[in-house]
């Protein structure tokens, strides 16, 4: 029995090597110098050279996929400028009557809800005039 303490996740591509002389080589650069690390560790030279040319090829054939050219300030413009401009229809007129004063009970039913601050002003101003009318006789 042989006790190897070293995390699992690239053991199974370390064996497919040893038994192949070939395996093939994840994509991710980070699993890649993993791998590599790995057959460092254990002196496999083939894989260690295999990686190393690998992540040499990679390095000079990839360019970054992208670029940040805004600030954040031009994204929060942007965003903002879509919800302004962007073709919406108009309200949807069933409800805004049901939203309205009275709503579809009809005025004076328990139905308390505005569709704006103006609307909600006019009634209070009807509720005072009531009110004083009520009081002064």
């Amino acid at each position: 029995w042989i006790l190897i303490d070293r995390c699992g996740k690239h053991f199974g591509t370390i064996l497919n090597y040893l038994r192949d002389g070939n395996v093939g080589l994840p994509t991710n650069s980070q699993e890649l110098e993993e791998i590599l690390a790995e057959a460092k560790f254990y002196c496999i030279a083939g894989l260690v050279n295999l990686c190393e040319k690998t992540l040499e090829n990679r390095n000079t054939v990839l360019s970054p996929v992208c670029q940040v050219e805004f600030p954040e300030a031009r994204i929060y413009e942007e965003t903002l400028n879509s919800f302004l401009y962007e073709n919406r229809p108009g309200p949807d007129q069933e409800l805004m009557r049901a939203t309205s004063v009275g709503g579809v009970y009809g005025p004076g039913v328990g139905v308390t809800s505005c569709t704006s601050d103006e609307e909600e002003d006019r009634r209070n101003h009807h509720r005072l005039i009531k009110h004083d009318k009520e009081y002064s006789e």
